[in-house]
């Protein structure tokens, strides 16, 4: 039977089927069961990844697929979002995500327009980078 029918319950039981089939082989044999172990796992892992995305809110699984080298509008969409409830300057998030200064406070005034989302007032750092309030872009918990 093909791996991708299973369902996870079943997989996990082929999983402790050739465990146990593997503790009572060696050799060459013990070889071929391995891979079939690793098969198995791996073939888990995609079952599990896959509920997890399917449970996410959009959100979630958008940020779960974040680009890492994204222009720079997704670059602070995304690092604020993964640090959502945080406050954290224009600095930090230029320094944290390589855009731009200037550029950084354009677009995260243009997200705090989604006060539902972002919001964005004078307020302390949550990086601890100064003492004193600076404007700052905060992502909510939606």
């Amino acid at each position: 039977m093909a791996l991708d029918t299973l369902t996870l319950k079943e997989l996990q039981q082929k999983r402790q089927s050739v465990k146990n089939h593997l503790a009572n082989i060696k050799g060459p044999e013990a070889e071929v069961v391995k891979t079939e172990l690793d098969d198995v796992e791996d073939m888990i892992r995609i079952r599990q990844d896959s509920s997890r995305l399917q449970r996410a809110t959009p959100a979630e699984a958008l940020l779960r697929t974040a680009p890492e080298n994204g222009n720079p509008p997704e670059k602070i969409y995304f690092f604020l979002k993964q640090n959502t409830g945080q406050a954290v300057c224009d600095d930090c998030v230029a320094r944290e995500t390589g855009v731009d200064l200037a550029t950084v406070n354009t677009i995260a005034g243009t997200l705090a327009l989604f006060p539902a989302e972002f919001r964005r007032m004078a307020m302390r750092c949550s990086r601890d980078c100064s003492h004193l309030e600076k404007v700052c872009t905060q992502a909510r918990q939606v």
